[in-house]
């Protein structure tokens, strides 16, 4: 169950909006109902056969979110004293062009959010019962946790393999960032191996050079795909793409159980894995 909302923008954060009839007297800018908070429709694209019945499936994407707000305008006689006052208060965090940040906490969930760009605000500035319809798209559809999660283990190293588990509660796959470290001097480069398997199995290797002086960082998250040597004592960082085996997998979290295993060349390696859980609806 959604409990509250808040509203945040590159200059104005708002305090909670209770999503319950407890205060809705009170709350001087009402949440009436929130429309666009389920999956979005997936574009699935197929191509028939030429004599035969059917069509083969080629792909699926999900695209842009559209969530629409109803405000309800509560004028009281102190700070706002009239449905004017109130909607120059809405237009505060909802201007058409603005980007805003939608935070939801619900009894069920961790408090996650999404961000998108106002498309239109439409107010019934007449009505007895005055409101505003607030049109927000998000480009990216899904909701995400507001905190990361990070998950620590050891590099074994090869042969020995030792499978981590680690659940993921969220419904839609989700990117992940891994942070390699080894207290060890060492010139010599080595192969880093990372196998994730749940429903299908996907492996990401590189040779690079990780020790006392440089860690790596690994990020598969779609749209900031990364190979990095971090320098530990400036962070300063540099691509090492160029040692990524070609055949690597950009590996994903999935809903469920994923077993996770990190190997080595050499031994005395550590892992983070950091990552933020993706939900496709509320």
């Amino acid at each position: 169950m959604l409990t509250s909302l808040e509203i945040k923008t590159p200059t104005v954060f708002s305090a909670p909006f209770e999503l319950s009839n407890a205060s809705i007297l009170s709350d001087p800018l009402q949440i009436l109902n929130i429309d666009g908070l389920g999956p979005v429709d997936a574009a699935i694209t197929s191509t028939p056969y030429a004599t035969l019945d059917g069509e083969t499936y080629v792909g699926s994407s999900v695209g842009k979110r559209n969530i629409t707000l109803t405000l309800g305008l509560n004028p009281y006689w102190t700070e706002y004293s009239s449905s004017s006052d109130l909607r120059q208060l809405a237009y505060q965090y909802f201007m058409p062009k603005n980007e805003v940040t939608l935070i939801f906490t619900s009894t069920n969930l961790p408090v996650c959010e999404i961000s998108g760009y106002v498309e239109s605000v439409t107010p019934n500035i007449f009505s007895i019962n005055p409101e505003l319809q607030v049109s927000i798209i998000c480009p990216f559809p899904h909701f995400q946790d507001v905190e990361f999660t990070v998950v620590s283990g050891s590099v074994t190293q090869r042969p020995t393999l030792t499978t981590t588990t680690i659940p993921y509660i969220g419904t839609v796959p989700t990117g992940i960032i891994i942070d390699f470290r080894r207290a060890y001097a060492s010139s010599s480069q080595s192969v880093l191996q990372v196998i994730n398997t749940t429903s299908k199995t996907e492996s990401f290797a590189i040779t690079t050079l990780v020790n006392s002086t440089y860690d790596v960082r690994i990020n598969t998250t779609m749209g900031s795909k990364s190979a990095l040597r971090v320098t530990k004592a400036t962070q300063a960082t540099s691509s090492v793409m160029s040692g990524v085996a070609l055949a690597s997998d950009w590996i994903q979290l999935y809903p469920g159980n994923n077993l996770f295993n990190a190997s080595n060349t050499l031994d005395l390696v550590t892992w983070d894995v950091i990552y933020k859980t993706k939900y496709g609806g509320l």
